[in-house]
């Protein structure tokens, strides 16, 4: 018998991400450097598909929406989507999918705290969700591999560094100068502001997540401190999403 599942898919700037749900819990999930139609039928392959929603910041063949639309209610997510929560955003047009979904996930997890998302990725994103619920706004910088591709597209002489292991604090080279810089510039900001959203709102609660948050260990990182690692996040708050679309 096919198992009955509902597909949350998440197209991002490095990678895009399928995952499966029975019910609440996510039960399978996959990694795609891009998304095509054939991946995507192979990835359901044996399953009866419920419901979807697709989150994409990238451009990707429509034949994925119409073939997802013809198999089950499906929901292409943009600003304009019902969302389980309030926003006090002033231009809610602009703001990133994967944003939105986070601060969903807080809300959802931690309902009636005021709690902080930092996603870890393409960019540094931090979006904070209230109390009463409302989404008020955060911040965004580069990440990791834009801060390479900075230094060394806008000087003449400074190498293109790929990712590395957390390096020196000291570099004793340019090459190595340079992830020192990039490294440890993320890792202080990192915990600063956390510090910061911290000293304005004690009891804070923060959700690390993003492909690249493993790499960053945040000062005083535990469950007494209030703060969580959750690889998956993202994904939670798509689903989350998709089921308040369901019900209303």
């Amino acid at each position: 018998m096919m198992k009955k599942v509902k597909l949350v898919a998440d197209l991002g700037n490095t990678t895009s991400k399928l995952a499966l749900f029975e019910g609440n819990q996510m039960v399978d999930l996959r990694t795609f450097p891009s998304l095509g139609i054939e991946a995507l039928k192979s990835f359901l392959s044996g399953h009866l598909l419920q419901g979807s929603i697709l989150s994409s910041v990238v451009r990707h063949s429509l034949e994925i929406e119409e073939w997802l639309e013809k198999k089950a209610p499906f929901v292409r997510f943009t600003h304009q989507t019902q969302l389980p929560i309030k926003l006090a955003y002033k231009t809610p047009e602009t703001l990133g999918q994967d944003r939105l979904a986070n601060a969903v996930a807080l809300n959802h997890q931690f309902p009636g705290q005021i709690a902080l998302a930092v996603d870890v990725g393409t960019c540094i994103k931090f979006d904070l969700v209230d109390d009463a619920g409302v989404y008020r706004g955060g911040a965004i910088s580069p990440g990791l591999n834009i801060r390479f591709q900075a230094l060394h597209n806008f000087t003449d002489q400074l190498p293109l560094i790929s990712d590395a292991d957390i390096p020196s604090l000291t570099g004793t080279s340019t090459a190595a100068s340079i992830r020192a810089g990039v490294y440890h510039g993320m890792f202080h900001e990192i915990n600063g502001m956390i510090n910061a959203y911290r000293a304005q709102h004690p009891g804070l609660i923060t959700v690390i997540t993003g492909g690249d948050a493993g790499r960053f260990p945040i000062a005083g990182f535990s469950q007494k401190n209030h703060i969580f690692a959750d690889a998956l996040f993202t994904l939670k708050g798509l689903h989350t999403i998709l089921t308040a679309y369901e019900k209303a």
